[in-house]
């Protein structure tokens, strides 16, 4: 018996301890209680539209693209979103310059803003069962790049000596007056002093092909180039400036001045000439009494440049001229 109530004291002590036996005053005990608390059921109940990001509507941003839009690209609105979060757009209301717009897509159309309107966008969103209202930022509409929709060169059958222009149009997004900056080419090399809308087909360009390149311009910013057709020069005929009478005794002469825009050397000869009017070169001669009194006399020249530029040439000489 002496020796099992010292294990049974030990033992006691330890239970006792677990409790807070043992413990000096003013010690707390060494374990903690711990409270379990009952089990509950709740059952989960719809929840109401809200005006206010939720939990999950805090997750998701209105965002508008593309960042600088314009009247032409219009503007797109898109969920930006945590990963896994199931968000759905019911309803996108525009506001443009602080009125809200009928239109309700994700898109809205360039085609009624202007440059400097201010855009945000106002989305009904759902998450799950939970509805939240998401605005986006401003975004204000920038200028419009003007278009260069057609350009021609007229005449397309040029000669030296003729002016070329450019017929062009354009239109512009914002309502801008369009207007061009012009660069010419003559085969395919810049001709830098020529700027303009006209272009002087200059001597001996012949056979030279010649194109223009055109930009829009609205009077802010360049938009898009445009090159007309290519047309090449084709040959000048001669033409005749003028003729000179003479007279040295009873003998009278017509020179004929001609002149020829590629710089060719032009020949004359006669086609039809009155009897005793002879040509040698480019001068008629004839005596007093070869073209009667109160007549005139028919002189048919051909003018020829070698380079299929043949021209006929007719006057009459009268005895007025004698």
């Amino acid at each position: 018996m002496r020796m099992s109530f010292p294990v049974i004291a030990v033992v006691a002590c330890l239970l006792v301890a677990s409790s807070g036996c043992g413990s000096r005053e003013g010690e707390q005990a060494s374990v903690p209680s711990r409270t379990v608390p009952p089990p509950t059921v709740s059952v989960a109940a719809p929840a109401p539209a809200s005006t206010t990001p939720s939990s999950g509507a805090g997750k998701i941003a209105l965002g508008l693209t593309p960042v600088n839009p314009d009247a032409q690209s219009g503007i797109r609105a898109g969920l930006i979103v945590a990963s896994g979060t199931p968000a759905i757009v019911e309803r996108v209301r525009w506001i443009v310059n602080g009125e809200q717009l009928e239109s309700e897509g994700t898109r809205l159309a360039g085609r009624p803003l202007r440059r400097g309107d201010v855009v945000s966008a106002r989305a009904e969103v759902r998450v799950g069962a939970e509805r939240s209202i998401v605005s986006s930022s401003d975004v204000t509409i920038g200028n419009s790049l003007p278009e260069a929709t057609s350009a021609e060169l007229v005449p397309a059958t040029p000669k030296a000596g003729d002016t070329l222009r450019v017929v062009a149009r354009g239109r512009d997004a914002d309502g801008d007056p369009v207007s061009f900056h012009y660069r010419w080419f003559v085969d395919g090399k810049e001709s830098p002093d020529d700027n303009t809308s006209l272009f002087a087909v200059r001597k001996g360009g012949r056979d030279a092909w010649i194109h223009a390149e055109i930009e829009a311009y609205d009077g802010i910013a360049e938009g898009s180039r445009l090159f007309t057709q290519k047309v090449q020069v084709l040959n000048a005929p001669p033409a005749v400036e003028k003729v000179d009478m003479g007279r040295d005794g009873d003998r009278f002469t017509a020179t004929v001045r001609v002149s020829d825009p590629d710089g060719d050397l032009v020949d004359l000869q006669a086609k039809s000439l009155p009897h005793g009017v002879s040509l040698s070169g480019n001068v008629l001669s004839w005596e007093a009494d070869a073209i009667s009194v109160h007549t005139e006399a028919l002189v048919v020249l051909v003018l020829s440049d070698g380079n299929g530029g043949d021209v006929e040439y007719s006057f009459r000489l009268g005895s007025s001229q004698n």
